[in-house]
């Protein structure tokens, strides 16, 4: 009866705070559309929300505002919230798949590929690419490629271990970092090297209503197939020969992760450029705090990695106004300390 009790009382605060973080990315959304470098008072703002929702009538005289924030900001804040969720639910799947708290959606080489056909697409396109649909496509089949290799490759030996694929995922992404950093050095003015710079770095500016339905969808997609798997991922954190002995296959496991991944990562990539440290941050926190059965943790590290990026992406247009910084920057100063903290801790109490 008591053990009932205790339940009960666990899932009700555990319910209490996902409806208070709920809140907050809610909180988050509303000021991130009403700050900027022209900014719109809250009053406005709900209005203006409320009206294109329902199809309200709106003032005339709110028009500029209409289009500054249900064009440019709303998306950009929804793209910031599947964006930095996603992230940070890579960052889950892969540190659960391959047992290292360090280790983020990035391992596998993914970002690498992504970044490799950019580059060439800038080169390719110029400064157009920026504007069309020639980024995203190629930076999703950078991706794909970077993940098709990484597989490919791992599995000649026949040895298609985690630390296997960790490996052929390094060599793979120095690879590719080094034919993107090549092909950079040939773009052909300096307008060019900015726009790849910028995309390198990472940047939400580009979100618009007509380019956020996939990566949202992937990643809404991605949070309930891996939350299902959950389970399995906590038994295979018992070591994989007590994982098998339990009934889970670790290779339909590691492939079934690393595809979901790849698929996520390259969607948000796609869209948002490479914004680093978010899909190792937000996990680890969040298993501080909410404790390490993978189901609970990839909902809250999805939810909290959004608001997270929301916050940097509001810091990186709001900071320097009318200049803009791109949100990867942001995400990298918060990124570092934390890993140097994470280092601080490990050496005093031998544990992360």
């Amino acid at each position: 009866m008591k053990t009932d009790n205790a339940k009960i009382k666990s899932g009700l605060i555990t319910s209490v705070i996902f409806g208070s973080i709920l809140i907050f990315a809610v909180i988050t959304v509303l000021i991130g559309v009403s700050f900027g470098s022209k900014n719109i008072n809250m009053a406005d703002c709900l209005h203006i929300i409320l009206g294109k929702t329902f199809h309200f009538d709106l003032d005339e005289n709110l028009s500029r505002d209409v289009t500054i924030l249900w064009n440019m900001r709303m998306p950009r804040m929804l793209l910031a919230l599947a964006a930095g969720g996603g992230l940070a639910l890579g960052g889950c799947a892969m540190q659960a798949l391959t047992q290292n708290v360090l280790a983020d959606p990035y391992v596998l080489g993914i970002s690498s590929g992504a970044s490799a056909m950019v580059s060439l697409a800038f080169l390719i396109f110029g400064g157009t690419a920026i504007i069309s649909y020639v980024t995203p496509v190629f930076a999703f089949a950078g991706a794909l490629l970077a993940m098709f290799l990484v597989y490919g490759i791992g599995m000649i030996s026949g040895n298609s271990s985690t630390n296997n694929l960790i490996l052929t995922g390094m060599a793979i992404s120095v690879i590719l970092n080094a034919a993107s950093n090549f092909i950079i050095t040939l773009l052909p003015n300096a307008f060019i090297m900015e726009s790849a710079a910028m995309w390198l770095w990472g940047s939400l500016s580009g979100a618009r209503w007509y380019n956020i339905a996939f990566p949202i969808f992937v990643s809404m997609i991605s949070l309930i197939v891996l939350s299902v798997a959950g389970d399995r991922f906590d038994l295979l954190s018992l070591g994989e020969e007590t994982a098998v002995t339990l009934g889970v296959s670790t290779k339909i496991i590691r492939r079934f992760t690393i595809i979901i991944v790849s698929l996520l990562i390259g969607a948000i990539i796609s869209a948002s450029g490479l914004i680093g440290f978010v899909g190792f941050i937000i996990p680890h926190t969040c298993r501080i705090i909410f404790g390490s059965k993978n189901r609970k943790l990839m909902l809250f590290s999805y939810i909290i990695g959004g608001i997270f990026l929301a916050w940097m992406d509001i810091l990186s247009r709001t900071l320097l106004a009318p200049k803009e910084i791109a949100v990867g920057i942001f995400s990298a100063f918060c990124g570092g300390p934390f890993f140097i903290y994470l280092l601080y801790r490990k050496n005093k109490t031998g544990r992360i």
